[in-house]
């Protein structure tokens, strides 16, 4: 709850850490990139989901619907293309997992129905964007990320060139310091096969 109290305050409100203004205002908690946060909610929203079924009081009920709540506006408030394939995934999953219990299919189809209304539709844009690589600038240097970083692995596939350095190297390919949006290429390239694999 702290995280997403000042996840929000950051996203209006310069604040170190706790907002991303230069990215169009998206949520990223107590983390330095969206996508981050994001994968966090990923990984509490299904246990969360679980254990509203699994308990009996009311009140415990509610207070993890309220978190389920503050989960899925965290999640689109990120914005992150990624995360919304990984919720789609997950809620396809469950439904699959519950599919007896045709009254709890219904209120989850209704309550993620009901939800999409309120989804702001910069959203939608960056999610349509996906079709097109050409279209979308962030697509474009995500592509001269991944890259680079192989190039760099393969000068250096023993070690890498030393964790937290990628970012300091990446200006070399999108004029800007940024991490390779992909944590497994990311580990390969600073920490090399050691560090990949052991």
């Amino acid at each position: 709850l702290p995280i997403f109290i000042f996840g929000l305050i950051g996203m209006f409100v310069s604040l170190p850490f706790f907002g991303m203004v230069e990215q169009g205002f998206r949520f990223r908690g107590l983390t330095s990139d969206p996508n981050i946060i994001a994968l966090h909610i990923l990984i509490i929203f299904p246990v969360l989901f679980l254990y509203f079924f699994k308990v009996k009081r009311k009140l415990y009920k509610f207070l993890i619907a309220v978190l389920l709540f503050i989960s899925f506006v965290s999640l689109i408030s990120t914005f992150s293309r990624s995360a919304t394939i990984g919720f789609a995934a997950i809620l396809i999953f469950l439904l699959i997992a519950f599919r007896h219990n045709r009254t709890l299919m219904l209120v989850v189809f209704i309550a993620f129905v009901i939800s999409l209304f309120f989804v702001p539709e910069i959203f939608w844009e960056r999610l349509i964007s996906l079709r097109d690589i050409s279209q979308d600038p962030s697509l474009r240097w995500r592509a001269r990320l991944f890259t680079g970083a192989l190039d760099l692995f393969f000068e250096n596939p023993i070690f890498g060139i030393g964790a937290g350095n990628f970012v300091l190297m990446s200006h070399q390919f999108v004029m800007r310091h940024l991490a390779v949006h992909n944590t497994f290429l990311e580990i390969a390239v600073e920490t090399g096969v050691v560090g990949f694999f052991f």
